[in-house]
């Protein structure tokens, strides 16, 4: 009964603590940039085949596989998590340039 009392605590403070306050309008910091749909394809499908080489991997533990097949699956999966990571990371996220120097 305990834990039910808590959750409803924490439930009302969380809510009371959204309605309570307004939400400050901040500009942006760095400018708004056209989307690259095709970077984004392409991350996804990454994504996609990181997780199939997870779910392969899962696979042939349970049937008792080759030790070979295992770090193929497992390897596999970290590569195209990392190939999603670096277009994520080139192609999608804004940078900003500053042109004015550092405060000493």
């Amino acid at each position: 009964m305990r834990r039910v009392r808590d959750l409803v605590v924490a439930m009302l403070t969380l809510l009371l603590g959204r309605v309570g306050r307004p939400r400050e309008s901040r500009g942006r910091i760095v400018p708004d940039a056209p989307g690259n749909t095709g970077a984004e394809l392409a991350a996804l499908a990454f994504f996609g085949l990181s997780s199939c080489a997870a779910v392969g991997f899962i696979v042939a533990y349970a049937v008792g596989g080759n030790t070979q097949y295992l770090g193929l699956s497992l390897g596999l999966s970290l590569v195209f998590v990392a190939a999603a990571l670096i277009i994520t990371a080139r192609k999608l996220v804004v940078t900003e340039e500053l042109e004015d120097d550092y405060p000493p």
